[in-house]
Order: C-alpha cells, then sequence, then structure tokens
C-alpha cells in the first residue's frame, strides 16, 4: 500500500515528505494506521548518523495509531483496535526470556538497522532551556538551574540539598553535564544515564569518588515492560496525573523539519507530528 513518510536520504540532511510503498503484513505482524508520532532526540541522532544507519531511511518509534491489519498468527491485537507503539524485541534471547526486553540482545539490530530481523525492508520507493524551567517547576519540580553559563551547578545542587542527591538522571549526552550529575551524588547514591551519544564519547570521573559506593549505571527504554507500563502511563493519563498534554506541540507532518529544528532550540519540548487524513 501507498503511504506518507518523512525520509531522510543522507547524514544531516532535511526531512522530505515522500510517497513510499509499504509491504503488507507478514503472519506475525500488524499494520497500523499512525495518527500522531513523538519526535525523539533519537530520531535527530539517527538522522544525523549516530546509529550508522543505512540512508535513505525513515525515522520514528514513538507513534499513536489504529490498528488496520494483523496477519493470522496475531491473536493480541484487530483491526480497529487503538494503540501505541513501542520498542521492539526479539523474544527468545536470554534476556528477553528473563523478562528483561528493553536489554534484548537483538535490539540494536531491531531499532536501527530500518529492516525486519531477516534483513527484509518494509518500505521502497518506486538544550538544559528557561520555558523548559519554568514549566518543570509548574509540574511539580521544586527547584530549577539553568545551566547555561554556570560553572557552579554541582555546587548549588549540594547548597540546596544539603549532601548531594541520592539519585541523578542525566538526559543531555554530554560528557560534561553526565560528570555533573554523577559528582552531585551522595555517598552510595546513583546516576542514571538516559542521554544518547555518538559512538566514541567519553567521560572521565576521579576514582576516590566512586570508590564510596556511587554507582554509575545505564539504562534502555526505563528497563519497562511495554504491555503493562503503558496502559498504567494511560490510567495516570486518564486521571489527570500526567499532564503530557503541556509539554506537547503539534505539527502537520508536512513541518517536519521546523519541528526538528524546534526541539533542537529547545523551544518545543516534545514536537508531535499529525499525519494527514
Amino acid at each position: 500500500m501507498e503511504i506518507t513518510a518523512a525520509v531522510v536520504r543522507e547524514k544531516f540532511g532535511a526531512f522530505t515528505i515522500d510517497r513510499l510503498e509499504l509491504t503488507d503484513p507478514r503472519p506475525d505482524e500488524a499494520l497500523v494506521r499512525i495518527v500522531a508520532s513523538g519526535m525523539c532526540q533519537t530520531d535527530l541522532h539517527g538522522r544525523d548518523g549516530y546509529y550508522d544507519t543505512p540512508y535513505p531511511a525513515v525515522y520514528g518509534h514513538e507513534g499513536a495509531g489504529v490498528v488496520q491489519a494483523v496477519g493470522n498468527s496475531v491473536t493480541k491485537f484487530a483491526p480497529g483496535d487503538h494503540v501505541v507503539i513501542s520498542f521492539p524485541w526479539c523474544g527468545v534471547c536470554p534476556n528477553c526470556r528473563r523478562n528483561m526486553q528493553s536489554h534484548c540482545m537483538k535490539g540494536l539490530d531491531l531499532k536501527m538497522r530500518g529492516t525486519r530481523p531477516d534483513g527484509s525492508t518494509l518500505m521502497r520507493r518506486g538544550g538544559v532551556h528557561e520555558d523548559r524551567l519554568t514549566l518543570a517547576r509548574a509540574l511539580g519540580a521544586t527547584h530549577a538551574i539553568n545551566h547555561r553559563g554556570r560553572s557552579d551547578v554541582v555546587a548549588e545542587i549540594r547548597r540546596i540539598t544539603g549532601d548531594g542527591v541520592r539519585f541523578s538522571l542525566e538526559t543531555s549526552a554530554q560528557p560534561a553535564v553526565f560528570r555533573e550529575a554523577v559528582e552531585a551524588l551522595i555517598a552510595a547514591g546513583t546516576c542514571v544515564l538516559l542521554g544518547s551519544a555518538r559512538s566514541g564519547t567519553e567521560v572521565s570521573f576521579e576514582m576516590p569518588f566512586l570508590q564510596f559506593g556511587r554507582v554509575v549505571r545505564g539504562v534502555i527504554q526505563g528497563e519497562s515492560h511495554p504491555q503493562e507500563f503503558i496502559p498504567t502511563l494511560v490510567d495516570f493519563l486518564m486521571q489527570g496525573k500526567m499532564p503530557v498534554e503541556r509539554m506537547m506541540t503539534f505539527y502537520p507532518l508536512a513541518e517536519i523539519n521546523r519541528a526538528a529544528q524546534d526541539s533542537s532550540r529547545g523551544t518545543a519540548i516534545k514536537p508531535v507530528l499529525r499525519m494527514p487524513n
């Protein structure tokens, strides 16, 4: 079937809206009509060559839509179901069998190669900002520090907290900020790296600082179990406990490059692309 997609044809290239041919779903696949798709920094990193994904490529891993068709071995979904899209996992590797799908040993290839597991393709063509800090405070953050132009971020965190923090999250993938997130920890604290950095990016810490029980670790997809986690998030959303709409800016698909620019500039926290009817 013919679809509309945003295609990147070269490293650092612009998104271009094009008409592509999408293959029919295989027995274990479902076809979903995407209604809206969040734009993540990971998509922009893919565009810019972080993951060695071959070009041309269609990026995107956040989506909400309606099931249009399912293969004959699919039993959990049916046409007409409203669904959200999650990350892929193989289901058979040691980590998947341990119910650790976010650490699927084949996950990188499934997410970054733009193909099915057998290598076949599915389509063919015949930054820490003030408005974000204000919103963070409005959504419940007790303190907000603008990193821009400051060299005393760790000292300020320690001033606010007393001895430092028990947990810190690093989302920028900037080595200097990552080090600060670690240095802000109390003894036996934990820093979790969420940001996606280019291959070869290095960061250094003082070894004695880590010896005091501090833990630095990475995480993928929050180590969540999507079929349990996503319904919980939806429940929170319906109960008004998670006002994500205050963080979203909607764009028509034709304005995907403006969405990417706004995301890079920080004027849009979560750009969401609306698909044409």
